[in-house]
């Protein structure tokens, strides 16, 4: 499963690091100076993507097993509950996180990641959301998957594209997925909002981004 979700990943890292590149406020071929911290990192795919934009990015996960399969040596990676950062107050200066906060309390979160950030830094969280409803859908899941085959196919080789796919399909997967609870738009804007005061929010295809800067006194 490991293997499967890796090949996913990395199949989406130039997107998604795109999406928080921007989010960031860092464009074109720009390199920040600082610290990147990506919480909830997986296999650390985005974090490579990005490793060349920031002097230093860090990947955090609490699963200690896909961690140690990421072999990333540039990168440290940290099994750690996002929730309980262990990390300095105010010693990281741009924060990130793609699909990963639902898996955890957000508020603990959301205050563990504030608390983080340097005065001035900035925040990137993108996550999904139900349209207004406590559980998204997921009608037709199995068609999209497998359909999926001939792009990931053609990106990626057969070997990879089968290894995703099967992952995809896979009871375990579908027991994770089963087991997400997404928030309401609504409630996302309220419970994020609440932590990153004057956050700017965002709403594509059943993803939400918020992006915020830390003020220099709070």
């Amino acid at each position: 499963m490991l293997d499967g979700l890796a090949h996913w990943e990395r199949t989406r890292a130039p997107l998604t690091g795109a999406a928080i590149l921007k989010g960031l406020g860092v464009t074109g071929s720009q390199t920040m100076s600082g610290v990147a911290l990506d919480v909830g990192c997986g296999s650390a795919a985005v974090a490579r993507e990005l490793s060349d934009r920031f002097d230093r990015v860090i990947g955090l996960d609490i699963d200690h097993a896909i961690l140690r399969r990421a072999r990333v040596p540039e990168i440290p990676l940290i099994t750690a509950d996002a929730a309980k950062l262990p990390l300095a107050t105010e010693s990281i200066d741009y924060v990130f996180s793609y699909g990963a906060l639902h898996h955890t309390d957000p508020k603990q979160s959301l205050a563990e990641i504030v608390r983080v950030t340097s005065p001035g830094g900035r925040i990137a969280l993108i996550d999904f959301s139900a349209p207004n409803m406590p559980r998204q859908r997921r009608t037709g899941y199995t068609w999209r998957v497998v359909t999926s085959f001939r792009s990931y196919s053609g990106r990626l080789g057969l070997v990879a594209a089968l290894r995703i796919v099967l992952f995809r399909l896979s009871p375990r997967w579908r027991r994770h997925l089963r087991a997400d609870v997404f928030l309401s738009e609504r409630d996302f804007v309220s419970v994020y909002g609440s932590f990153l005061p004057g956050a700017r929010f965002s709403h594509e295809e059943g993803r939400m981004t918020v992006t915020w800067s830390k003020p220099h006194a709070l």
